[in-house]
């Protein structure tokens, strides 16, 4: 399976794909998806699951991606309980929130869970705890 990069799921079919702009991303794409790829090309990667989970997800639910941004609207929950977790001053309150506003323990634990995943991402890491070559 291909390594899942903001580059990668930018080419995804069901996202519609991307045109290859220079010379920097067609590095990238031929590095990730296509050897030939020069800049100014159309490129429609496949999904990078395959069909049969595909059609798992979207029944599950309703969205053809697996992939899920903190900006999506039935997200929500997960954002807010990003911006309690994050900030020190703040966590003591995510355990009141879930409480609160989900009763079902199931689902509090799928929400604990996606927020642990959420927190782990390489992107939210580095906005966290920005690495040295970023502050150059």
């Amino acid at each position: 399976m291909p390594a899942i990069t903001e580059e990668r799921c930018r080419a995804c079919s069901i996202l519609g794909g991307v045109t290859v702009e220079t010379e920097t991303e067609a590095a990238e794409y031929r590095r990730l998806l296509a050897p030939q790829i020069p800049p100014g090309d159309d490129l429609a990667a496949p999904p990078c699951v395959p069909p049969w989970k595909l059609a798992e997800i979207e029944k599950r639910t309703g969205r053809p991606c697996p992939r899920r941004e903190l900006t999506d609207p039935d997200n929500y929950l997960v954002a807010e309980l990003c911006n309690l977790s994050i900030p020190e001053h703040t966590r003591h309150l995510v355990q009141p929130w879930l409480s609160a506003r989900i009763p079902s323990r199931a689902r509090r634990v799928r929400l604990l869970s996606r927020l642990a995943k959420t927190l782990r991402a390489p992107q939210v890491i580095e906005h966290m705890f920005p690495s040295t070559s970023s502050r150059r």
